[in-house]
């Protein structure tokens, strides 16, 4: 009876403990946001700009991923590039820390179609072009420079036989290496997501592998904006990767979007507060921490999306 009564003691004291660990997770914010820059950006206004201020103040940001230099043939640099980046949205939070990104190749996952064989110098050439916009960044940005992010998003598909993993490992090992020789010290980011091809903890051991080959500081997206036919469990994934993940060697990345689809065509619309906050309790169900950073300020702040979209239908 003594013993039945110290287990009851025992689970009503874990029981607040876990409550008390939960709503410090809750109170705690994602302080990094993905920002997807665009030409057309170069047109906002200063009533947009300062809009666009505002919500990150609101969010409490204190860095923001660029996640590109050049999307394809399109170059965001040039004699006036860095001149209207550095004048417009982010010449707004030049006191926050910038994240650069580099060469995103539209075609990456369409290559990993290749051979093994062919596959090798394809990321050769997408590592020179990645140095290439480190190269004009750093002419430009100097001592800005937070740290670097790898365009390419490394999914649970496509690396999973040994030999592919050890083709990652090389390639992302060189990339950090070299970009250490330009700016020493400073982390190089890339993105990840799971799609259910490999299961929780393998999924989790491929990633340790990999950053413990090459030293990149992996982005985990939870998946939680895009419709999937068969949706992995999100939770079992997270709980796999913070059981397996040194702290230090990874941030959760929350979608703030929601992905609708009208016949064949997907559109992807900005998430209401509470929406992102349910997202967020789910990171604190699953790890005891937030998501460190938001995808996207394109959807946090609409404006910058192209044809502003309006919010998504909760239902």
């Amino acid at each position: 009876m003594k013993i039945n009564w110290l287990l009851s003691v025992l689970m009503l004291l874990l029981a607040g403990t876990n409550r008390i660990a939960y709503a410090s997770c809750e109170q705690q914010n994602a302080h990094m946001i993905f920002y997807q820059p665009l030409l057309s950006h170069q047109k906002l206004t200063s009533e947009q700009l300062s809009y666009i201020q505002s919500r990150l103040k609101k969010h409490n940001i204190d860095t923001v991923i660029l996640q590109w230099s050049r999307y394809g043939p399109h170059h965001l640099w040039g004699s006036t590039g860095a001149r209207w980046l550095k004048n417009g949205l982010p010449g707004r939070v030049i006191r926050r820390h910038l994240i650069f990104g580099l060469y995103a190749d539209p075609e990456f996952f369409g290559q990993l179609h290749l051979s093994d064989e062919q596959l090798e110098p394809y990321l050769n050439r997408l590592m020179l072009d990645n140095l290439s916009e480190a190269s004009k960044v750093y002419s430009q940005f100097g001592n800005q420079i937070k740290g670097w992010y790898l365009p390419a998003e490394i999914d649970d598909l496509n690396w999973q036989t040994p030999h592919r993993q050890q083709i990652l490992a090389a390639h992302l090992q060189a990339n950090v290496q070299a970009l250490n020789r330009l700016t020493p010290g400073k982390p190089v980011y890339i993105s990840t997501f799971f799609g259910g091809f490999m299961k929780p903890k393998v999924y989790a051991d491929f990633l340790l592998k990999i950053q413990q080959a090459s030293n990149v500081i992996w982005l985990i997206q939870d998946g939680s904006g895009v419709i999937r036919s068969n949706p992995p469990d999100i939770a079992a994934y997270l709980k796999a990767i913070a059981a397996t993940l040194p702290p230090k060697k990874w941030h959760g990345v929350v979608e703030a979007f929601q992905e609708t689809k009208q016949d064949t065509n997907s559109s992807f619309c900005p998430i209401s507060e509470q929406n992102l906050r349910e997202r967020q309790a789910l990171w604190c169900d699953a790890t005891g921490n937030v998501a460190s950073t938001i995808f996207s300020l394109n959807q946090l702040a609409p404006i910058l999306i192209r044809d502003s979209q309006p919010l998504c239908d909760p239902n």
